[in-house]
């Protein structure tokens, strides 16, 4: 990971608004008041709520936690400081968020999708049209699929 020398902000709602997103690649802002916690910025205007830690043998790792448009800077703050003690604690959050994501059926994922994402990006007709093709084409193929097994192949 590349080193991000420091712009350093109190992250408050009105902190991260005025951030202006880079041309280009990411620009990370790290909070004044806990270190290991920032707001990465895409070029896109995306930002988003990340951490970054070592594990024990040392390796540096970055967590999202999640958009700054769908949680707060408080909320944010306190997953951080969890998340923060679980690794000073010897946890590896990014291991075991890919491990449990390696262990993920894909009728759990599609069901996520359905009920999580698709509602907040599309129309109500679209997500009915999606949901029969869905349930009709994709989960009697790669239902029973766990998602780390599923390859090109298989959505062919």
């Amino acid at each position: 990971m590349k080193k991000v020398a420091g712009l350093r902000a109190k992250l408050t709602k009105t902190a991260i608004d005025k951030i202006v997103p880079p041309s280009a690649g990411k620009l990370i802002v790290w909070d004044a008041d806990q270190a290991g916690f920032g707001v990465a910025v895409t070029a896109q205007g995306v930002k988003s709520w990340i951490i970054n830690y070592r594990t024990r043998d040392g390796r540096l790792r970055r967590l999202v936690l999640g958009r700054c448009d769908r949680l707060t800077a408080d909320q944010a703050r306190t997953a951080a400081r969890a998340k923060l003690a679980e690794v000073d604690l010897g946890g590896d959050p990014v291991t075991e968020r890919k491990e449990t994501r390696a262990r993920l059926r894909m009728a759990v994922l599609l069901d996520q999708y359905i009920t999580d994402e698709m509602p907040r990006r599309k129309r109500a007709s679209t997500v009915r049209l999606h949901t029969g093709q869905i349930e009709r084409y994709i989960r009697p193929h790669l239902g029973g699929m766990v998602v780390a097994e599923v390859s090109r192949e298989d959505t062919c």
